[in-house]
């Protein structure tokens, strides 16, 4: 409470914060020139630090290039999380001043977010919209539209929780999903000034005491969350909030570095232990990191040590201050705005992952986009009121935003514009929708495999489950094998009932089979299973599949892994990655020989693990090999049918052939394969369901 206790010295704080002209983005002028005074402050408010400016730099840099494709900073979106530190600092320090000197109203506030925000992102979107149109099929191009209203509403985060994770293939070609944290921070300033001017009321102390509580429910509802529900946790503004409060709670407590309050070597070891932190975070967080979590406690401590402590005369403050960093610094958000739209566009348009030339001239491009955003577009917008008056602003803005609506609404409701396409893409666009609505319905979400497209949920979902005697499929011969994972799971379930052979199944969407990566959701799942079976004799064989990433290919993740699936008291099997085809479906409606990409698969079978997954008796099936048998490792059958639903996923036409192969290669599988109903016609109706679609050429 001390810290809160000293938020009432008015003239300590004045010394303490910020200065004139930067407000809460802090935006100033590259270091050659001089600093630019805000018009519209109605007094000298805040003191500029060089060294926030470098830790924007430390912030947006590795988030740059973790989105450019660069593993050394695999914890790179670690920086949003500075970002989110940095901000609240700011801007709270911004209106406890004006508050202080009864000069805050909303309607300034509003404005200077505005000036702040709108002009550099409206900016960006119309430059998207070109780009969108000559890059995008029509499926990115629907997204692409659906993401541009989300952004324009300031409910980005809430869009993409829905849609698209943030970690993957799919992230990566998606333009503006970065607008997410923009989502978030405007959703957070909507509320928190209304918040404060009420809490002011009671006193500095009160209102320090509240926002720490409501700090401290965010941070609980984050580690809630990251494991029931990974996707809401990453988006959320609940689960976000506490990493803004954690910066507005500092800008509370006076910076006490300066006139003795705090030793040299308190001030050095502080900044020291913050830099560190981030550090840590940037190069050892990955993709399995919960984010936010109690995790994200690593960086956000580190940018409070770094604000709270760096100054000028420490090293970190000095190395902070460097005028290439507070160069990077001054214009990070222009930056941050910029460059996944360059990345992806590119993405789109090479239909390859660029290397490192090439992404060394998307960098390049980036750059220069970049200073001109920030050199004639957020300058004038937001320091230059004179010529560009509160009026102008918001007309300026509400024209191109207009603009805007006038592209996405259409792009939305036309399914992305497919007449951009001549007859044999539209035919080959068809094609892969009709094979990806094919294997939906044959993977029977929400029945036995958990996908919840349905919104069924996961109680209701485990009520109903009784695939142990599943009447669906009275002509299949039932096998002792269950098959458990994620979505790759039902590909080898769907592979062999096409020949005649029904296993139990039950698994989720994204469900790992790592147990440290398990969600709460699918973790009652796996626990179902464990209670139906592992006392049941008649199933003799656990099968385990899932798409792995990198991440989760470590002896570490394996040692836990087959120690935990050994407590269900089955022959396990472990089925290795699926190959993977970058961007399948805009090869194939390109009439392009699509790229595989072996890594993923080549590395969940190298010697080290093998030897783990041997070493417990667990049976090997080596999904390459079997897929690689199909046609020399092609999306395309020997016949010219399409082997492929998506980039990962098999078609019906692909899993009946790998079900085929399976079963005549294989030492385990091929005990069934002269049962009754594999590969004849007992299988039914269900094997009439793969059918040979041939692209249209």
């Amino acid at each position: 409470m001390s810290r809160c206790r000293r938020a009432t010295s008015g003239n300590r704080l004045q010394q303490d914060l910020i200065s004139p002209g930067k407000l809460d983005s802090m935006l100033v002028q590259l270091p050659a020139r001089p600093p630019v005074q805000e018009p519209f402050t109605r007094s000298a408010l805040v003191r500029y630090r060089r060294e926030l400016d470098g830790l924007r730099a430390v912030a947006v840099v590795p988030v740059v290039l973790l989105h450019a494709g660069f593993k050394l900073f695999s914890g790179g979106f670690v920086g949003v999380d500075v970002f989110f530190v940095i901000s609240g600092y700011l801007i709270t320090s911004i209106i406890i001043k004006e508050q202080q000197n009864n000069s805050f109203t909303l309607a300034s506030f509003y404005e200077r977010r505005a000036r702040r925000i709108l002009p550099a992102l409206l900016a960006m979107l119309l430059v998207c919209v070109p780009l969108a149109w000559a890059c995008s099929l029509p499926r990115d191009m629907e997204l692409f539209s659906q993401s541009v209203l989300a952004a324009l509403g300031f409910v980005a985060n809430i869009f993409f929780s829905h849609t698209t994770g943030y970690f993957g293939v799919a992230a990566t070609l998606t333009p503006i999903i970065h607008t997410w944290s923009l989502a978030v921070e405007e959703q957070y300033y909507l509320l928190f000034p209304v918040l404060l001017l009420w809490l002011w009321r009671l006193g500095p102390r009160t209102a320090c005491a509240i926002l720490g509580v409501i700090a401290a429910c965010s941070l609980i509802s984050a580690q809630y969350y990251a494991k029931t529900d990974p996707q809401f946790d990453f988006y959320g503004l609940p689960t976000r909030g506490w990493e803004i409060l954690a910066g507005a709670l500092l800008a509370f407590y006076p910076r006490h570095l300066e006139q003795g309050r705090a030793t040299v070597m308190l001030a050095e070891s502080g900044s020291l232990i913050g830099i560190a932190l981030i550090a840590y975070a940037l190069f050892f967080f990955d993709d399995g990191t919960p984010s936010p979590s109690l995790y994200a406690l690593i960086p956000v401590l580190g940018a409070v040590l770094v604000i709270g402590y760096a100054n000028e005369t420490t090293l970190v403050g000095k190395i902070l201050g460097l005028k290439p960093l507070v160069a990077i610094g001054a214009s990070s958000y222009s930056l941050y705005l910029l460059h996944q739209p360059v990345l992806a566009f590119a993405r789109q348009r090479l239909l390859a992952e660029p290397d490192l030339p090439t992404v060394a001239v998307l960098l390049l491009i980036t750059a220069a986009l970049t200073y001109a955003s920030w050199r004639f577009i957020e300058q004038p917008f937001f320091f230059n009121r004179n010529r560009l008056s509160r009026r102008r602003l918001f007309t300026l803005s509400g024209c191109a935003a207009i603009g805007l609506l006038a592209i996405a609404i259409p792009g939305r409701y036309t399914h992305g514009f497919p007449v951009r396409f001549d007859a044999t893409e539209k035919l080959n666009q068809q094609l892969v929708l009709v094979v990806g609505v094919e294997r939906s319905r044959a993977v029977r979400g929400d029945v036995c495999q958990f996908n919840n497209r349905t919104h069924i949920g996961i109680d209701a979902f485990l009520q109903q489950w009784n695939c142990k005697d599943d009447s669906a499929f009275p002509h299949l011969q039932r096998i002792p094998v269950i098959v458990a994972g994620d979505s790759h799971s039902a590909d080898k379930v769907i592979a062999l009932k096409l020949n005649g052979l029904v296993p139990l199944q039950i698994g989720g969407a994204g469900c790992s089979i790592i147990p440290s990566r398990m969600s709460a959701d699918c973790r009652r799942i796996f626990q179902k299973l464990h209670d139906v079976v592992a006392n049941d004799p008649y199933y003799r064989y656990l099968v385990l599949a899932q798409r792995f990433s990198e991440s989760e290919l470590t002896p570490e993740s394996i040692r836990e892994t087959v120690a935990y699936w050994q407590q269900y008291n089955k022959k396990l099997v472990w089925f290795t990655s699926m190959p993977t085809f970058y961007q399948f479906a805009a090869h194939l409606q390109r009439g392009q020989p699509a790229r595989i990409d072996f890594r993923i698969a080549d590395l969940s079978q190298r010697e080290e693990l093998r030897r783990i997954i041997n070493d417990a008796g667990i049976h090997i099936v080596d999904t390459k090999r079997i897929f690689c048998s199909l046609n020399d490792c092609g999306y395309m059958s020997r016949e010219g049918c399409v082997l492929m639903a998506d980039d990962t996923h098999l078609s019906l036409w692909g899993a009946r052939l790998f079900g085929r192969a399976l079963l005549a290669t294989d030492p385990l599988f091929s005990q069934w394969a002269g049962t009754m109903g594999a590969g004849t016609t007992e299988a039914g109706h269900f094997s009439n369901l793969a059918t040979c679609h041939k692209p249209a050429v």
